[in-house]
């Protein structure tokens, strides 16, 4: 029963990791890269280019489809995912202080 239970958890903490990352990196690379488009002093038609390509497609998009901004786009998934990343080391970090205190 316990090693069924461990396994269950296991299964899930894989499961929902990357679910977490993704959320965290996208939602944060978003924001960034928003706030990197408004101060990256671009014509008006790149400005609304990159703008239209970031809500249809997300920063990833953003990267593939505009060099002018691709750049910016790298430097805010950099970012975004060097901070879900820490969310996890954290949340590890937190899972062997439980198991050496259980």
């Amino acid at each position: 029963m316990a090693s069924a239970t461990t396994s269950m958890l296991r299964d899930y903490g894989f499961t929902l990791g990357p679910a977490v990352i993704g959320a965290i990196a996208t939602a944060k690379a978003v924001s960034g890269l928003t706030g990197k488009l408004h101060g990256a002093n671009l014509a008006a038609a790149d400005l609304g280019k990159a703008e239209g390509i970031l809500s249809g497609g997300g920063p990833l998009a953003v990267e593939h489809a505009d060099p002018t901004v691709a750049g910016l786009a790298v430097s805010s998934l950099g970012d975004a995912y060097s901070l879900g990343f820490t969310v996890c080391g954290i949340a590890g970090l937190v899972c062997c202080l439980i198991t050496v205190l259980l």
